[in-house]
């Protein structure tokens, strides 16, 4: 099995400013992004920057190697639930694949690792330490991940996406809260003149008058949520049809590239208008014309919410390391900016109950919209860049060898 593939991007070689250490999921590479073009606004170069991922399909359709500089190595996570023989063999290929990123980064130098987390974050970040690198590390959810916990105790900077995360001794005095990246279509978008829900519908072509809930579970989807969207409609259509509600109600339904499941209901549908899609790159258009969104609890999308102001009803990934979806989700509802469903007994029931609470009453979904809005730091990335060129400077490293 080859551990490592590295892939070099024609116009970078040699030493690095900064090594971005992101990859697993969409999110950690999203926001890495996000964070890059912040770096090559600070005067910073494609050839000065590299990245450290993971071999999977979402990484390398992210992170091309035709635009980046990237190393690739196989492994995986530890997840909840997981048997003894199946964690100790995930800890064995991490390592293995730990120990062969050593080559590049020793010769790559980087001044500066801004590190995501992720299972296999951590040789790499401690290697890139003993060369004399400073750690800057960018903890996306309400608690600390595994690895960010580790590297968190040895870091230069631990930068926060939430403000009550609750961190090692000694390493508050080295943190700061400053939200999670989020993509410059994001930013652009929440600072539209006309706002952007005005903005959005204007690209898309939707009425003001219409009320539009988007559901959504990540670019791969989520079946559990997928199926109880049919169960969802016909609750929603049969509710609507008794009720005095004037606008159009209009559900946008994202399945993702996988787990999909097959739902044909526009002919039993009498009042709703249903549209379903497998990924959309304009998704972000979407979620910003949106009255509500039914999603995920991944950080991302929480912080997309956040900038673009849109109540959510979260269902959280069931044994997500330190169940940290349900607490970024729980997290957001005790701001006022959303709703928790919990996958398990009735959960299209229960799903139902809380989009009816929220899709006949505007006010609520206002005050939600407000709220969320007030959870939002549109200047994330432009911050972590920011401490990423300030440590940078301060770094010695030997680049004689």
């Amino acid at each position: 099995m080859t551990l490592v593939k590295l892939r070099q991007h024609p116009r970078a070689d040699g030493h690095k400013e900064v090594l971005l250490v992101a990859g697993g999921t969409a999110g950690h590479i999203m926001a890495a992004l996000a964070v890059s073009d912040a770096l090559l606004d600070q005067g910073l170069t494609l050839d000065q920057l590299s990245y450290l991922t993971a071999d999977r399909s979402l990484d390398r359709e992210l992170l091309p190697e035709s635009e980046y500089q990237v190393v690739r190595y196989k492994g995986s996570g530890i997840t909840k639930g997981s048997s003894l023989l199946s964690r100790l063999s995930l800890v064995a290929t991490t390592l293995r694949s730990s120990l062969a990123i050593l080559k590049p980064i020793g010769r790559w130098r980087p001044k500066v690792v801004v590190s995501f987390g992720g299972f296999y974050s951590l040789m790499g970040t401690l290697w890139a330490k003993t060369l004399g690198a400073k750690i800057v590390v960018v903890e996306q959810n309400v608690v600390l991940g595994r690895a960010n916990y580790a590297v968190s105790l040895l870091a230069d900077k631990v930068l926060l996406a939430f403000d009550d995360t609750q961190l090692p001794m000694g390493v508050k005095r080295r943190s700061e809260v400053v939200g999670n990246p989020v993509r410059s279509e994001i930013v652009s978008l929440a600072t539209a003149p006309v706002g952007p829900r005005a903005s959005s519908r204007e690209r898309l072509g939707i009425q003001e008058n219409e009320v539009v809930l988007v559901v959504t579970s990540g670019s791969l989807g989520a079946r559990s949520i997928n199926a109880a969207v049919a169960e969802l409609l016909r609750m929603l259509d049969l509710e609507l049809d008794r009720s005095n509600l004037t606008e159009k109600v209009k559900v946008v339904h994202f399945q993702g590239k996988t787990n999909q499941v097959k739902i044909d209901m526009n002919e039993q549908l009498g009042i709703v208008e249903y549209e379903v899609r497998d990924f959309d790159p304009d998704l972000y258009l979407w979620l910003g014309a949106a009255d509500l969104v039914i999603s995920r609890a991944g950080t991302s999308t929480l912080f997309e919410l956040f900038a673009l102001g849109v109540p959510a009803i979260y269902v959280p990934l069931p044994k997500s390391p330190k169940d940290h979806q349900e607490l970024n989700a729980r997290y957001a509802k005790g701001r006022g900016a959303a709703q928790v469903v919990l996958e398990g007994d009735e959960f299209p029931r229960r799903l139902f109950d809380a989009v009816r609470e929220l899709i006949f009453h505007a006010e609520k979904r206002k005050d939600m919209a407000a709220a969320s809005t007030q959870c939002a730091y549109l200047g994330s990335a432009k911050r972590v860049a920011e401490v990423a060129v300030a440590f940078g400077a301060s770094a010695k490293i030997d680049r004689a060898r």
